[in-house]
């Protein structure tokens, strides 16, 4: 039952013949969230909502690493090069707002996190790349529930509908209790308006999130205004 319900948590890909090698993501994920602030619940669950498939060996929901969204459709590739020649020629025809890897870091908003398509689609590096973006977010939010949204998207209801999935999929982190069968509690989001045009949003009581990407809030790129992951 669990994995059936996973289902519904996991992007509409479609999916390759090939039977997937197990737990390329997940251990990733795992060896990434080593020494982060960042609950390693969460990037499971954050992997799963992003690149979550079936995996017939271990009848669970995994994530998958030749993963690429494009607009909200994507695809999953049975190995790495064919992931990247599927990006190359998605920039050849002009598409350059492409999510990839196990974790879905938007090529665009992230343009300094991957040295090559060939690091963006490593495991490790994608992962790693996802925990300090979501520690930076937790830092500048507040809560994990605001740093999900904002991993996500800048709109306020589209982050709020991101987050609730992801704390679904997080089982037992208090932060979404069970409503009725097996639906989370619906998280209360605020939008707020600044006098520059700004557009943040508290969630559950949260501070204000203001959308950046890694190297805005770190320091490595001029200020634009707000941005989202996918």
């Amino acid at each position: 039952m669990l994995a059936l319900a996973l289902l519904s948590l996991a992007p509409s890909l479609a999916v390759a013949a090939t039977p997937p090698v197990t737990g390329a993501c997940a251990a990733a994920i795992a060896t990434a969230d080593r020494g982060s602030p960042v609950p390693l619940p969460l990037m499971r669950a954050i992997g799963i909502v992003e690149t979550g498939r079936p995996d017939p060996g271990t009848r669970t929901i995994e994530p998958w690493p030749w993963s690429v969204n494009v607009g909200g459709e994507g695809r999953f590739y049975d190995s790495k090069a064919d992931a990247i020649a599927a990006v190359r020629a998605l920039q050849a025809s002009g598409v350059s707002s492409i999510d990839v890897g196990c974790m879905q870091v938007n090529l665009f908003y992230h343009p300094h996190a991957f040295a090559s398509l060939d690091a963006a689609f490593d495991p490790l590096a994608n992962a790693r790349y996802a925990a300090r973006f979501l520690a930076a977010l937790y830092r500048q939010d507040g809560t994990w529930p605001a740093a999900a949204a904002a991993y996500h998207s800048q709109t306020p209801a589209l982050g709020a509908a991101y987050a609730e999935r992801v704390l679904a999929a997080w089982p037992g982190s208090g932060y979404a209790a069970p409503l009725g069968a097996g639906r989370p509690t619906p998280l209360r989001f605020t939008p707020l308006r600044f006098p520059n045009g700004r557009i943040a949003v508290s969630l559950d009581g949260a501070a204000p999130m203001r959308i950046l990407s890694l190297d805005q809030i770190i320091g490595r790129a001029p200020e634009r205004p707000p941005v989202p992951h996918g």
